[in-house]
């Protein structure tokens, strides 16, 4: 094999280890095997051989900037028995955003959240709009899909709408 051969399997071997955007691994990442890219030399010709499996190990979580100097109107607790407090309080521990809290933590969300009454077979939110509530379910069932197909039903317990929220993106 001649040198230009083998810069030029160089140069494939190494843009086939760049990410889909054109960066290299970062130093130390040889050694991982998830972003692994190999060369073997099989029965005389070499063959490249590339196992590259992209892993995103972080998600970056962007948002309007905050004004902490500007007067914040407070939000008033709503009254509700302790059935209701001890229903919404199980309900927000299912749901992963509040899965970290302790138990005053999450019963301080819970004397903030307010009881909407839904119609049967209303349109509750919306695929594209912004997002503005959280929803728990107290009662009944409601379905969510995605460019019309159903893809998820959300009954008693259950909650739906905090990604829009949490991302500051539209409703999925």
């Amino acid at each position: 094999q001649n040198a230009d051969s083998i810069k030029n399997r160089r140069r494939q071997f190494a843009r086939a280890a760049r990410c889909p955007m054109g960066c290299t691994p970062s130093k130390g990442d040889e050694s991982r095997p998830e972003r692994a890219a190999t060369m073997n030399a099989k029965s005389g010709e070499d063959k490249l051989e590339v196992a590259i499996k992209l892993k995103r190990r972080y998600q970056n979580v962007f948002s309007e900037s905050v004004d902490a100097s500007a007067s914040v109107k407070k939000t008033p607790a709503m009254a509700k028995d302790s059935a209701t407090t001890a229903f919404l309080v199980r309900a927000l521990r299912q749901n992963f955003v509040f899965a970290s809290l302790d138990e005053a933590e999450v019963a301080r969300v819970a004397e903030y959240c307010e009881r909407k009454a839904v119609a049967k077979h209303a349109v509750l939110i919306r695929q594209g709009e912004q997002g503005d509530f959280f929803y728990v379910v107290e009662d009944g069932r409601f379905e969510c899909s995605v460019d019309g197909a159903r893809v998820q039903s959300v009954a008693a317990g259950g909650s739906f709408g905090e990604l829009a929220l949490l991302y500051g993106a539209p409703r999925a």
